[in-house]
């Protein structure tokens, strides 16, 4: 995640979008408040997306820090 945050050009504010194709990878997602954007049910790859909101960097780091994540970015 540390280098993926080095070398991603993210402009802020911005949405992260995810795929979660099993309840496992859902619940992952809803532990890092991904909130539900489309029904897997109307996804062409039957999987549910899911988005966060990012305010600016600092939101991003601390919120993985908040789940535990050492995060050198």
């Amino acid at each position: 995640i540390g280098s993926w945050l080095i070398t991603a050009q993210f402009k802020f504010p911005c949405q992260l979008l995810a795929l979660a194709y099993s309840d496992q990878g859902q619940a992952l997602l809803e532990g890092f408040n991904f909130f539900k954007l489309q029904n897997a049910k109307v996804m062409p790859d039957n999987a549910a997306l899911f988005a966060l909101q990012v305010s600016d960097r600092e939101h991003l780091l601390s919120s993985l820090k908040a789940k535990g994540l050492d995060v050198a970015g």
